[in-house]
């Protein structure tokens, strides 16, 4: 019974990872199909991230972690939109490009930084909830922060070097 049910909550998390992969294609038009690309690489990674962390803690994938990995999916590409945003600016402002990924990343990862904290702050809670309930739930919330620990690393490190590598520059 459980395996049918993770089974199928794998199948559903599937289905909303690509919905997210669409959903971030779409909006990002305006600002480019590389920007949209660059974007939609923190998706699966962070993921695959955030899986790992889970394993590495003893954790296994059932209905409560699969949850919170739908409910990351949500959260994750936050970050990396605004870095790519700001260093797509910089660029189209004719900076080099690894002046604009490290300018443009700089200029706003405080600001990452603290929405990533607000984001964890409100799951961080849930990790330590008593008994019988916090021990079953206890794989929802570790899934949301771990998956969205590993988003604002991405967003700060490797979206801003694939960012300084395919995005177009404005040529003067």
């Amino acid at each position: 019974m459980q395996a049918d049910n993770v089974r199928a909550r794998l199948a559903m998390l599937a289905r909303d990872f690509l919905i997210a992969l669409a959903l971030v294609s779409v909006t990002l038009l305006p600002l480019g199909l590389r920007a949209a690309g660059v974007v939609m690489v923190a998706i699966p990674l962070s993921l695959a991230m955030g899986l790992a962390g889970l394993w590495a803690l003893g954790f296994t994938l059932n209905q409560m972690s699969i949850a919170g990995f739908v409910v990351a999916l949500g959260l994750l590409v936050d970050d990396a939109i605004v870095v790519v945003e700001n260093i797509a600016r910089h660029l189209r402002e004719g900076a080099e490009r690894s002046a604009a990924a490290i300018a443009g990343t700089g200029q706003i990862a405080l600001a990452v930084l603290g929405c990533t904290a607000t984001l964890l702050l409100a799951f961080l809670p849930l990790l330590n909830l008593p008994e019988g309930a916090g021990k079953f739930t206890r794989a929802l919330p570790l899934a949301v922060v771990l998956t969205v620990l590993a988003s604002l690393l991405i967003a700060l490190t490797i979206v801003p070097f694939l960012a300084s590598r395919f995005l177009p520059r404005e040529e003067h």
